[in-house]
């Protein structure tokens, strides 16, 4: 007789997020971060270099050394701040940067600088680059890397933020969710994956 196999669910392999799996390398705890470089400034913002601060972790695949930051001013309330790996060609330029017909981006009107935008951008190298967005007339702090690092590999990336009380958060594609995300919410994106179910 031919022995049938059934489906197991102990044989399926764990969808667990890297955060919520205790035995998962913590990526804040063992990668170096970045350091910045090469500051160049532009009409509406600046360019610079990020190059990894120490040993690779390859915490969840192999950290990219080189990379690029490009922080434009695009509007008096919009900050443009992208980055992404230095050294790019055909073969895996798409797995980075999305073509514009895919995720259409607002353009700079040309006028606004770091001089009359209503957003600051900070930065330092201390320990490791790290960036905060505050409001200018209030000094509010809307988005901030500050005493975290930055890590960067061909399989994971990972920035991580902390929010003030009671914050808001909209949107966030790949899951079907109502528009306001909720509280202490961890949201883990898959690169290739069946739909979501509500909530899931």
């Amino acid at each position: 007789a031919i022995p049938t196999l059934s489906p197991s669910i102990d044989a399926a392999p764990s969808l667990v997020p890297a955060i919520l799996d205790p035995t998962a390398p913590n990526a804040q705890d063992v990668c170096p971060g970045y350091k910045a470089s090469g500051v160049v400034q532009t009409s509406q913002g600046f360019t610079a270099d990020l190059t990894l601060a120490g040993a690779p972790c390859n915490a969840y695949g192999n950290d990219i050394v080189d990379l690029t930051l490009a922080v434009e001013y695009q509007a008096k309330e919009r900050l443009s701040v992208k980055i992404f790996p230095k050294h790019l060609v055909a073969s895996n330029y798409s797995q980075y940067i999305l073509p514009s017909f895919l995720t259409p981006e607002p353009s700079a009107d040309g006028s606004t600088t770091a001089a009359t935008s209503h957003l600051k951008f900070n930065w330092t190298n201390t320990p490791s680059f790290q960036f905060q967005v505050s409001r200018v007339a209030s000094g509010e702090v809307i988005f901030s890397t500050y005493g975290k690092v930055i890590v960067f590999e061909d399989q994971f990336l990972e920035m991580a933020t902390s929010m003030v009380p009671n914050y808001n958060i909209y949107g966030l594609a790949e899951n079907i969710h109502q528009f306001r995300l909720g509280n202490n919410l961890t949201r883990t994106f898959w690169a290739a994956d069946s739909g979501n179910p509500i909530d899931g």
